[in-house]
This record gives C-alpha cells, sequence and structure tokens, in this order.
C-alpha cells in the first residue's frame, strides 16, 4: 500500500507543479502493462492449477495479483512516468 501512496503523491506532485488538470493512462502504455501482466500471471497456479479462486473473473482471467515479488512492485511504481498518460 506504501509504493500505491507513494506513487499517487508523486503523481499529483508532478501534475501541480506542471499544472496538469487530469491525466489517464495512454492505451499503448496500458496495453503494454497489461500484456506483461497477463503473459506472467499465465504461468501461474491459479492460470495452469485449475484452481477456482476469488483471483479469476468469470471467464478465468486472474485480475487481482502482481505476478512478481515485492521488490520489483516498489522498484515498479517509485518512479511516475508521465509520458504513460495523457495530460490536460
Amino acid at each position: 500500500m506504501e509504493c500505491q501512496v507513494n506513487y499517487i503523491v508523486q503523481t499529483i506532485g508532478k501534475m501541480m507543479s506542471r499544472n496538469i488538470k487530469a491525466i489517464r493512462p495512454r492505451q499503448d502504455a496500458e496495453k503494454k502493462y497489461m500484456d506483461e501482466i497477463e503473459a506472467a500471471l499465465k504461468k501461474m497456479v491459479w492460470s495452469t492449477g485449475n484452481c477456482d479462486a476469488w483471483y479469476s473473473d468469470i471467464r478465468g482471467n486472474v485480475t487481482a495479483l502482481w505476478p512478481y515479488n515485492c521488490l520489483s512492485y516498489w522498484k515498479r511504481t517509485r518512479n511516475v512516468t508521465l509520458a504513460d498518460y495523457e495530460t490536460c
């Protein structure tokens, strides 16, 4: 949770310093991220082990997990890249 809060605070700080009123992920950046996550999750037990869990939606897609370790999440979220967002 601390990583998420830090990312949000950084994002708001960058928005304020650049007078950005709103952001949203660019479609290509979101697709790249989701493709990576989905590929990693397909190798996990929730996708390969025929498991029923609340992590999966009705089609069997795992939607609620980070497929890597905590250190990788910290590294991924410690810097905001505004180029991945549309701004206005």
